[in-house]
């Protein structure tokens, strides 16, 4: 997913039609701020990962701007997941060699 923009009610919709299935987790998420927390990085350290493609993050904008200005910024479960799952296949392998 990477960078996704989307309408507050666009999102609204895809946290409804994918409730219960994997993909729930790409709609749902974290500040920055709680994304960090989480994976135990800065919230600077998280637009990092972003830029770099490590975490996927969705902005939402109101749906009546026509600049689609975001207003909110998630940070995916489902890609925080991914990163802290990399982290520990990395210390299984260093544990193991």
């Amino acid at each position: 997913m990477a960078r996704r923009k989307m309408s507050m009610t666009a999102w609204a919709k895809a946290l409804h039609d994918h409730e219960g299935t994997p993909r729930y987790g790409d709609f749902q998420g974290n500040s920055p701020g709680g994304a960090g927390a989480n994976i135990g990085v800065s919230r600077e350290r998280v637009h990092q990962l972003v830029k770099r493609g490590d975490l996927d993050i969705l902005e939402l904008y109101v749906d009546d701007d026509s600049k689609r200005r975001p207003v909110a910024w998630l940070i995916s479960d489902n890609s925080q997941r991914r990163l802290l799952a990399g982290r520990m296949k990395e210390q299984g392998d260093f544990l193991s060699g």
